[in-house]
């Protein structure tokens, strides 16, 4: 198998060591915009997989064509492009989605993907991604299920600094999860709810937690849609250390989140220094604010499964950085499904066409093979009045 990896930061290197340890690859190269992440990246796997002996890097966008499958790890804004490309190339296309309105724009390439006989599948990942297979899997576990509650969270193991959070991925992502509303499923109607509402506790399990949770935008993304007319409930709420929620929620108010550039002037006679938006101005300061990424981290999530009377399932997953690879709990918990699924779209597994994860109807042997990984999901039965 040969696989493109567009984008070799941290993610984009897990997905390659995915590929290049399960993924039966011949080839694993790399791409990114900035050659020398590339090159760096190229080091670490070989370290990695010293079995493995093609990690080429490519210093332009190779033609798409010659791979079994693509992998974008790049952000987001670019991976409807990157699906139009892999069509016509008649190649298959993952990505990592995370926001609503670009996995829309790759939907609409159903068609064209179906008459190309490729399989395009946007939103892999943690959340987009996993969470909403596991909610799948489980409305399918759970007879007559009717409501579906997600918290996830990825955090430092040491919280430090104002917001208690860390550099563990782009700044700029982490606001695009804060802005705007999410879509989500409540009795059984499609609504909207600002981001940063609707705070509450999450006492999180084995040991971790507690922690507060809150509305995101983009860690459901269609999958309310997808489930509207079966269930009642869909949510998604993100899990951060407590007081995280309550200092975002005013500068998503006094306008910082607003992508709109403005003028900057210098004192008469007023000279135009930049035309900067509130959001780039805080994308910076936050980059400031946060405290380093030291490596260590854990992702944590909680999937509920339940019917009209409350029986159901409950799924958890707990991950920690991996001190033998160095991949944080994020990269792996990103990267390892994303590899698994680009993986059975290259050895044709999956239906031709364009399809979210939830859409794939995967059963709970991707479980199995996430557990061959490392990443374990534990289930247990919720009986009436136990569920959250």
């Amino acid at each position: 198998m040969r696989y493109l990896v567009i984008g070799a930061g941290r993610c984009g290197q897990a997905i390659a060591y995915d590929l290049a340890k399960f993924g039966y690859a011949d080839e694993v190269r790399l791409y990114d915009a900035d050659p020398l992440v590339a090159v760096e990246a190229q080091r670490r796997l070989y370290d990695l997989c010293p079995e493995m002996t093609s990690f080429p890097v490519t210093h332009g966008l190779p033609d798409m064509g010659r791979f079994d499958c693509v992998v974008s790890s790049a952000p987001y804004r670019f991976n409807a492009e990157f699906a139009q490309k892999a069509i016509t190339a008649k190649t298959n296309f993952v990505d990592l989605g995370g926001n609503t309105g670009e996995v829309k724009r790759v939907l609409n390439y159903d068609e064209l993907a179906k008459q190309a006989g490729v399989t395009i599948v946007p939103d892999c990942g943690m959340a987009p991604g996993l969470v909403n297979i596991i909610a799948s899997i489980g409305v399918e576990q759970v007879e007559n299920a009717k409501h579906v509650k997600i918290v996830c969270g990825g955090l430092p193991v040491d919280p430090k600094g104002l917001f208690k959070y860390s550099m563990l991925f782009n700044v700029d992502g982490l606001i695009n999860e804060y802005s705007g509303k999410a879509e989500i499923l409540r009795k059984g109607k499609l609504i909207e709810v600002e981001t940063l509402t609707e705070c509450q506790t999450f006492m999180g399990f084995r040991d971790m937690g507690p922690f507060e949770c809150f509305v995101t935008s983009g860690g459901s993304s269609l999958a309310p849609q997808h489930f509207e007319g079966r269930l009642e409930t869909y949510e998604y709420k993100t899990a951060r250390y407590y007081g995280h929620c309550a200092y975002l929620q005013p500068l998503k108010k006094c306008g910082f989140f607003d992508e709109t550039k403005r003028e900057f002037l210098t004192p008469e006679p007023h000279t135009l220094v930049a035309q900067v938006s509130p959001r780039d101005m805080l994308v910076r300061v936050l980059e400031d604010q946060f405290e380093p990424f030291d490596g260590r981290d854990f992702m944590i999530a909680q999937v509920e499964v339940t019917d009209k009377c409350g029986y159901g399932i409950r799924y958890q997953l707990l991950d920690h950085h991996h001190v033998g690879t160095g991949f944080s709990a994020m990269e792996r918990t990103t990267g390892f499904p994303t590899g698994l699924i680009a993986l059975m779209a290259a050895k044709k597994q999956l239906p031709f066409g364009v399809f979210t994860p939830e859409m794939l109807k995967l059963d709970a042997r991707f479980f199995d093979n996430l557990d061959r990984r490392g990443i374990e999901i534990r289930a247990e039965n919720i009986c009436m009045g136990s569920g959250s």
